[in-house]
C-alpha cells in the first residue's frame, strides 16, 4: 500500500488494458475538492438478476413469483486530499469500493412450475487507508484477488492525487 509503480510499468499496463491483452481498466473516477474537503462520486449502474422464486401454491395449483435482486456496480470514489509536509506530497483518506458483476449464471431448481434461478458471479474491491502520495504520480493504494471460472483475477486500485493553485 502506498506503492508508486514505474512509470513505465503503469504506462504498458495502461497499453495493455487498451488493447484488452489480459489487463483492462474496470472502473475510473475522478473529481475535484478543496484542501481537506470530502469528495464523492458514483460512476456504474445497477444489474437487475432473479434472485428466487416465491411458490404460491393455490387449488391444485403452482404459480411462482419471481424475486428479482438488484446488484449496484462500478465505481465509487470517497475521498478528502489534504496537502501534507512540503506542499509536495498529499495524504489521501481514501474510502473507495468498486464492484464488478459478470453475467448471471441461470440454473434449474429442478422443481414443477419454478422457474431457473440466477446466480451472480461478482468481485468486488474496498479499500480504507491514509497513504500519503508525490503529488502528480500514479500511487498503488489497494489490491484484491478473486477466481473466476477457475481464472484468477486480480484488482488494483491506482490513484493520482495533483494540487492546483488558485489564480
Amino acid at each position: 500500500s502506498g506503492a508508486a509503480p514505474a512509470e513505465a510499468d503503469l504506462k504498458s499496463l495502461l497499453d495493455a488494458a487498451a488493447k484488452s491483452e489480459g489487463a483492462k481498466i474496470a472502473g475510473a473516477a475522478r473529481g475535484m475538492g478543496m484542501n481537506r474537503q470530502r469528495f464523492f462520486c458514483f460512476c456504474g449502474g445497477e444489474m437487475r438478476y432473479v434472485q428466487d422464486d416465491d411458490v404460491e401454491i393455490a387449488e391444485k395449483s403452482c404459480v411462482t413469483d419471481p424475486v428479482i435482486g438488484v446488484l449496484l456496480q462500478g465505481c465509487v470514489l470517497d475521498v478528502r486530499g489534504t496537502i501534507a509536509g512540503d506542499g509536495k506530497k498529499i495524504q489521501l483518506t481514501l474510502r473507495p469500493g468498486f464492484m464488478n458483476a459478470a453475467a448471471p449464471e441461470a440454473f434449474d431448481m429442478k422443481a414443477p412450475n419454478v422457474s431457473k434461478v440466477e446466480k451472480i458471479r461478482a468481485a468486488g474491491l474496498q479499500v480504507r487507508n491514509e497513504p500519503i502520495v508525490p503529488e502528480n504520480t500514479w500511487t498503488l493504494a489497494g489490491i484484491s484477488s478473486h477466481t473466476d471460472g477457475g481464472r484468477r483475477e486480480v484488482l488494483a486500485l491506482l490513484v493520482r492525487a495533483r494540487s492546483m493553485e488558485a489564480k
